[in-house]
């Protein structure tokens, strides 16, 4: 997995440089190490993350260029400094 990071039209994205469908499997182990999915046998457990894959399919795709995952970010740098005395 990798990630690198681009500008473009001034704006900043996160790339991961993977193939979308390495992200839906990223489901599986989430999901896990949550507590409260420790419990289920395997069948529930599926159950689950197919409805999660199911859920984030539009947003994956939205996000999704030429197989990467591209998700912009923003962020805000501030500088201050004490007046000289």
């Amino acid at each position: 997995m990798g990630l690198t990071s681009s500008s473009r039209n001034e704006a900043w994205y996160l790339v991961f440089s993977f193939a979308a469908h390495t992200l839906k499997g990223e489901i599986d182990v989430d999901t896990a190490a949550i507590p409260s999915m420790q419990h289920l046998d395997a069948t529930a457990r599926q159950a689950i993350t197919a409805a999660i894959r199911e859920d984030m399919e539009a947003t994956l795709h939205d996000v999704t260029e030429s197989n990467h995952v591209v998700i912009p970010f923003h962020a805000h740098i501030v500088r201050a400094e004490r007046p000289s005395a």
